[in-house]
């Protein structure tokens, strides 16, 4: 009996320890007397994602990853709540929470054997095509994506692998996940990233911001949602918002 009830227990403890919240906390701070550094701003909804540098009687201290409506009804502030390995990641259509201590696989791969390879079909000549036609530029290639440097090294433009052999794909929207570059098509096989390293010999392409992602949510339902809560009363000391899991 009492082995029946440690088993019982044991099943509990691994269950709790596996289990992750599919929500993002919101919590309000004081929001006067701060600049903010804006990493994205939605103007229609006077809402603005960024880190702000408290001015206060101390000192300055810098506050990472917070939420703010200028506009509206109301006018808030609120601190994203972060593990100390987590940080916030954001695409041109998500905003991630990731694991900054996890190996991050992003960008164009090989599969060979079993080994993961950055040399990809071509990319050799590729490259030296790019040298040719773009003379005054520096060409930086990583993970498939090929970086133009002007004189003064300043990033001017950057091309993905898919689109120079004829993919006609935005590669910065594509939905989370890892894709298989099979017969000149690019088709999506598994949104479980940690299957990276189980799958077949291949060329794949893993979609930002890469394996490392704990959790997503599209930007616009971030916005509608945070937009949503903060509408209904006075300001509430803290937001949840709705996260999809990985």
């Amino acid at each position: 009996m009492i082995k029946i009830i440690l088993m019982y227990v044991l099943v509990l403890l691994i269950i709790a320890c596996d289990s992750r919240s599919n929500t993002l906390d919101l919590e309000r701070i004081n929001k006067d007397h701060f600049k903010i550094d804006t990493l994205i701003s939605i103007t229609s909804k006077g809402i603005i994602i960024g880190n702000i540098i408290n001015d206060s009687p101390f000192g300055k201290f810098s506050i990472n990853r917070v939420v703010i409506q200028n506009s509206g009804k109301y006018s808030a502030a609120y601190k994203i709540n972060l593990a100390k390995k987590e940080d916030l990641f954001i695409t041109s259509k998500y905003l991630c929470i990731v694991d900054k201590e996890k190996s991050n696989f992003q960008g164009w791969y090989a599969i060979e054997k079993g080994n993961i390879i950055e040399r990809l079909p071509n990319d050799k000549i590729i490259l030296d095509s790019l040298i040719d036609e773009f003379p005054n530029y520096m060409i930086l290639k990583k993970n498939g994506i090929y970086n133009f440097y002007d004189p003064k090294n300043k990033l001017e433009k950057s091309l993905n692998y898919g689109n120079l052999i004829g993919l006609n794909l935005n590669f910065e929207n594509l939905p989370i996940g890892i894709y298989s570059l099979d017969n000149g098509n690019l088709k999506k096989i598994t949104k479980d990233l940690s299957d990276f390293k189980d799958i077949k010999d291949g060329v794949y392409f893993v979609s930002k911001p890469g394996t490392n992602v704990i959790q997503y949510v599209e930007q616009e339902s971030f916005f509608n949602q945070f937009q949503e809560k903060m509408n209904k009363s006075n300001p509430p000391m803290k937001i949840e918002i709705s996260m999809n899991l990985l």
